[in-house]
């Protein structure tokens, strides 16, 4: 992992003349501050366990060693598109 994931919560960005079918292209970006954000309580949830298993699991399919610094970064980036997603969901429920 080249320099340190930013555990900030993602901005959703659609931007109206993008290439996508539906004609708006989904950006999703983490606007960190460096010297803010809550550090380790972010990553709370993440155990050593989980840890361990996504390195397991997504070592078997990259058929190569995952780091501990890379799984944390995996398992970061599924909550932050699980986010986006609820929050899609959220929007279009009250539409």
């Amino acid at each position: 992992m080249s320099g340190q994931t930013c555990l900030c919560e993602p901005v959703q960005r659609i931007s109206p003349d993008g290439q996508e079918p539906t004609g708006q292209s989904l950006n999703v970006e983490a606007q960190c501050d460096p010297a803010g954000g809550d550090g380790p309580l972010e990553t709370a949830w993440i155990s050593e366990g989980l840890v361990a298993r996504t390195q397991d699991v997504w070592g078997r399919y990259l058929q190569r060693e995952v780091n501990r610094d890379e799984a944390i970064e995996m398992l970061v980036n599924v909550k932050r598109i699980a986010m986006v997603f609820y929050q899609a969901g959220q929007e279009g429920a009250r539409r």
